[in-house]
């Protein structure tokens, strides 16, 4: 569904401000797959970290992967090592974001004419690769706790029974590279409000040139993608992308 309005706010002898706004939504679902498949894998991370499924009776483009696992009172579960267990595989979201809109102004001078757009995208998700690996190599913010004195980590062992554990500092890098299996932790809001486009113009008066037979003549300076106004997902641009070219059945 969407919906546009466009509309002249001012406008006299020398001057005009246009305005065109318009929204999206997109709501859909995956009815059939071929063969008889319920479910299509069609794409993966890097190191089969997190997934791309399309799945019967889900929003098209899942991001699968895995969470820290916890109990039913919601502590932790920990192994030996005091790293998070992970679960299964799970849904975190849908890549596709089902809101749009953008509102472009528009200003007109005699000759010169300057507009700009922004637009944004709400309601999806992102899984960021660049912030798993950032982790585990410790360049993350995240990675901070427990440099100095250690981290203490607290919840139930895999029977269930409580836990507590101290990791020393010289450990700590082997406790953050065990977050690239726990998917959950790198995936983001994907919504982003941007400065899209800025277009500054001129008409130039086709009369000075005669000799050249033309109805109109102008000249423009375009830009695009200037500045993000507004995003959740940190150190990364969430429409960036890469893929992997890759896909699997999963019956």
């Amino acid at each position: 569904v969407e919906l546009l309005i466009n509309g002249t706010t001012v406008k006299t002898k020398n001057f005009s401000w246009d305005v065109s706004y318009n929204m999206s939504y997109n709501k859909n679902e995956v009815l059939a797959l071929a063969n008889g498949l319920s479910a299509l894998q069609m794409d993966v991370s890097v190191n089969n970290y997190a997934y791309i499924y399309n799945e019967v009776g889900k929003p098209y483009s899942m991001i699968k992967g895995y969470r820290i696992k916890k109990d039913a009172k919601g502590n932790t579960v920990y192994n030996a090592n005091g790293y998070e267990v992970a679960t299964g595989l799970e849904d975190l979201g849908s890549g596709v974001s089902p809101w749009g809109g953008g509102i472009t102004n528009n200003f007109t001078y005699k000759r010169f004419n300057f507009s700009f757009l922004i637009d944004g995208k709400f309601g999806g998700k992102v899984y960021s690769a660049t912030n798993l690996y950032a982790t585990r190599f410790g360049l993350n913010k995240i990675t901070l706790p427990g440099r100095d004195g250690g981290l203490t980590v607290t919840g139930v062992d895999i029977n269930g029974n409580p836990f507590t554990k101290t990791i020393a500092p010289s450990a700590l890098q082997g406790y953050y590279d065990n977050y690239k299996n726990l998917s959950d932790l790198f995936v983001y809001d994907a919504d982003f409000i941007k400065l899209r486009q800025v277009i500054l113009g001129y008409s130039i008066p086709v009369s000075a040139i005669r000799f050249v037979k033309l109805q109109s003549l102008s000249v423009s300076f375009v830009a695009r993608n200037l500045l993000i106004l507004h995003k959740d997902a940190p150190n990364i641009d969430p429409e960036s992308t890469r893929s992997e070219e890759h896909t699997s059945e999963l019956q």
